[in-house]
């Protein structure tokens, strides 16, 4: 058997190794890049608002409610609670004055404008999609 130490890619503190990362994200970015930007951040407001209970199972604090506004009954408050689960994952502040949540029951198709501003200012967007079955 060989020695750890053979491998070309093995490192120590004092003399560290390379491993080439050929991963990329999907703007086509290599990984050793910072990872961050206006459509990184509608990527994680998507993934937060479309992760139902229980679906995170390490992080049970991870999830929305959207699901109730799709397939349960409509009740009011569920954009408050959407925006503060966004907040609490992402770093970003909502501006809840300027969203809109349009439901078609018929469809089952909800229309989603999220206007958003990072939290030094430095970016802002608007989150748009429509989620449904």
């Amino acid at each position: 058997m060989l020695l750890i130490s053979a491998n070309s890619n093995f490192g120590t503190i004092s003399n560290p190794g390379s491993i080439p990362n050929s991963y990329i994200d999907l703007n086509g970015r290599s990984c050793d890049q910072d990872l961050f930007g206006t459509l990184a951040i509608n990527q994680a407001i998507e993934n937060v608002i479309t992760t139902m209970p229980g679906e995170c199972l390490f992080n049970t604090l991870l999830f929305s409610p959207l699901y109730e506004i799709l397939f349960d009954n409509y009740s009011e408050g569920l954009e408050e609670q959407i925006f503060s689960k966004i907040e609490l994952f992402v770093p970003i502040k909502v501006l809840r004055d300027q969203a809109q949540f349009d439901y078609d029951p018929a469809e089952h198709i909800l229309y989603v404008s999220i206007p958003w501003v990072s939290l030094d200012g430095t970016m802002h967007d608007v989150f748009k999609r429509h989620i449904g079955r």
